[in-house]
């Protein structure tokens, strides 16, 4: 199973106020979902939609203002010349960054789902004094494609390719193909089960999830947590649909220990460190990867040089220790692509 041929194109950037308000509105984003499947005049579109063409074509219009939405042919028929419209693309990503006035630069934007990132960048933050570092928290994929768009200028990453049975390195060859990549081992992150106190389900393997009785919460697609589980269900023999809350999605390796506390799982994939700090159990499973990626030339930016030399130094080692789950054996370890 070869994950990376298998990645989806990226979508669209939205990066701009006037396009993020177009498809805001609720009329204007049926009509964008409806011509991002395919091309369809305004008489089609109020059809489906039940309402009238004139209606309709303000906001396809609009949407063409912003360039969502484009004319792509003209047909004529015996009274009148049918315009035929569809989006610009097959899927869109809307990004949005306020940044304060005070700041004279654009910010250091990690993108990334580590606890030991987000102190990473907020010991940086305390120790500089600086408001140039930002941080979105998001799956490794998605912070890939955000990363390629130029939205971002660190993504974390724990992406697994079972083919190449490699972490990370064989996504960022299929993403930035032809471009010098730079890949910075953060640390060894130990993942598994996160269950309740006790264990009182004797879970010890993925295979115990398809256990009568046993609802799971899983992550979302894209992130790397749902990357290793898919492939590692499929290697075990494990059908996804007997999964009890396989559909059942959470955002963060904070939401599936929440989702465990809180009794509506009782099981789901996570860092040691989210089971810790919520007080449950936790069973390992795998060690994996977790890597900084940034484009080579990044490395010039002192503000980022600043990241990593914080990365490295012994009072973060220290953090690591503190934070549970981590090796730090390899932290700072370099790779690089292209």
């Amino acid at each position: 199973m070869n994950v990376v041929e298998n990645l989806p194109p990226a979508p669209a950037r939205i990066s701009d106020i006037e396009q993020l308000a177009a498809v805001a509105d609720p009329m204007r984003g049926s009509l964008l979902r409806m011509l991002m499947a395919r091309p369809a005049t305004l008489t089609q579109l109020a059809s489906e939609l039940g309402t009238y063409p004139s209606r309709v074509r303000y906001h396809v219009k609009r949407l063409e203002e912003v360039g969502l939405v484009q004319l792509v042919r003209c047909a004529k028929t015996r009274t009148s010349v049918e315009k035929y419209y569809e989006a610009t693309a097959s899927a869109y990503v809307a990004h949005i960054m306020l940044i304060p006035e005070r700041v004279e630069s654009e910010p250091v934007v990690v993108v990334h789902c580590d606890a030991a990132v987000e102190a990473l960048v907020e010991a940086v933050r305390s120790e500089s004094n600086s408001a140039d570092y930002a941080t979105v928290f998001t799956g490794s994929l998605d912070g890939l494609v955000a990363l390629r768009q130029g939205l971002a200028v660190v993504a974390g990453c724990h992406l697994f390719d079972p083919a190449a049975e490699e972490y990370n390195l064989p996504y960022v060859q299929h993403l930035f193909p032809g471009r010098k990549m730079a890949m910075i081992t953060v640390a060894d992150r130990e993942q598994g089960l996160v269950v309740r106190p006790g264990n009182p389900l004797r879970l010890t393997s993925l295979a115990d999830l398809a256990e009568p009785g046993v609802r799971m919460v899983n992550r979302e697609l894209g992130s790397g947590t749902r990357t290793w589980f898919d492939s590692e269900i499929a290697r075990c023999g494990v059908d996804a649909a007997g999964l009890d809350g396989y559909e059942s999605v959470a955002d963060t390796h904070a939401g599936v220990a929440e989702a465990v506390l809180k009794g509506s799982a009782d099981a789901g994939i996570a860092p040691r460190g989210a089971a810790d700090a919520a007080g449950l159990g936790f069973v390992p499973l795998f060690v994996e990867r977790y890597e900084l990626v940034m484009d080579e030339s990044r490395r010039e930016d002192e503000r980022v040089a600043r990241l990593l030399d914080t990365l490295t130094s012994g009072a973060f080692q220290r953090r690591f220790a503190e934070l549970g789950g981590y090796d730090p054996a390899r932290v700072g370890d370099e790779r690089g692509t292209g």
